[in-house]
């Protein structure tokens, strides 16, 4: 009796074919390539626009110490705090855009590196892999520490923020104290300061959770792996019209939760019949699509269906 076999079209990338997983690993690390200089060049400019900033605000505050000691005979002059809120203000507020851009970029590439490490395991490359296992966010000697790394960039941009803080309060002196009384420049500075560090906080806080989430998806297998087979009873003949058909079967002990079709053997010696597709609708459901060839209806009779399945 003959048997027909069938790979079905939707699942043969997932299945593995070296060529197709190979591009997709090139695409990979070039994704990660492009990634790496945009990160670089984010925070070259950034940090570089955000130390121009501070540096105006630190001429200003120099020139406010000079011109607020007035002359014999002339008339005092100060740098108004608002000046001076707005340069410190605006800074923390381009620093934080870029730590959320940052931080973005940095997702995008992170989770090109696990796709990347992904496949490698099933390509016997190593490439992506060893350079993380040397620069994956983990410190040697303290265990409990491995995601400092993470957070290094955090304490960065946080301290743009600080430092802006700190330059508008030495500018402004005892004027930069919080008013408990009116509002006042000196409060806007603070409450700016306070939400860029809360909004960077969260940000970097949820990207630590997607980094680990990306870490557990690492583990998933890049092409099919534990392929089983499942016997399926066929309990009556199966008539298949000319053309193209959809059929049925029902399945019981049910597939596995979550499990996938690659290939169905059918009991067939019909040389007209030919299995083009197979699905798992749900755990106690296979559809197989069948063709006929011939001008007349074709049967395949009952036995034991073999369906190649992995979860």
């Amino acid at each position: 009796m003959g048997l027909a076999f069938v790979v079905a079209p939707h699942q043969a990338v997932a299945a593995g074919r070296p060529d197709d997983l190979q591009k997709e690993w090139q695409e990979c690390r070039a994704t990660i390539g492009r990634l790496d200089s945009t990160l670089v060049d984010l925070r070259k400019y950034g940090f570089g626009l955000a130390s121009g900033l501070l540096t105006a605000g630190g001429v200003v505050g120099g020139i406010a110490n000079i011109i607020t000691k007035p002359a014999a005979g002339s008339t005092p002059y100060s740098v108004p705090n608002s000046v001076i809120v707005a340069l410190v203000a605006v800074t923390m507020v381009l620093v934080t855009v870029l730590s959320v851009v940052d931080r973005y970029y940095s997702m995008v590439q992170w989770a090109a590196v696990t796709k990347a490490r992904g496949l490698e395991r099933d390509l016997s490359l190593g490439m992506t892999s060893e350079i993380s296992r040397w620069v994956a966010y983990k410190l040697p000697t303290f265990a409990g520490l491995r995601s400092l790394w993470r957070w290094i960039a955090l304490a960065q941009y946080a301290s743009f923020v600080v430092v802006a803080a700190a330059l508008g309060t030495t500018v402004m002196g005892a004027q930069a104290a919080p008013s408990l009384s009116r509002w006042s420049a000196a409060d806007t500075m603070w409450l700016v300061g306070a939400i860029s560090l809360g909004v960077m906080g969260l940000v970097f806080w949820a990207a630590s959770r997607e980094f680990k989430a990306l870490a557990v998806d690492s583990a998933l297998p890049a092409v099919a792996r534990g392929v089983s087979i499942f016997t399926v009873r066929l309990r009556k003949e199966l008539s298949v019209q000319p053309g193209t058909a959809e059929i049925e079967i029902g399945v019981n002990p049910s597939f596995p939760e979550d499990a996938k079709a690659i290939a169905v053997v059918m009991p067939t010696n019909d040389r007209d019949v030919s299995v083009v597709g197979c699905r798992i609708l749900r755990p106690d459901f296979l559809r197989v699509t069948l063709t006929n060839s011939s001008d007349g209806e074709r049967t395949i009779p009952r036995g034991d269906v073999q369906a190649f399945i992995y979860v």
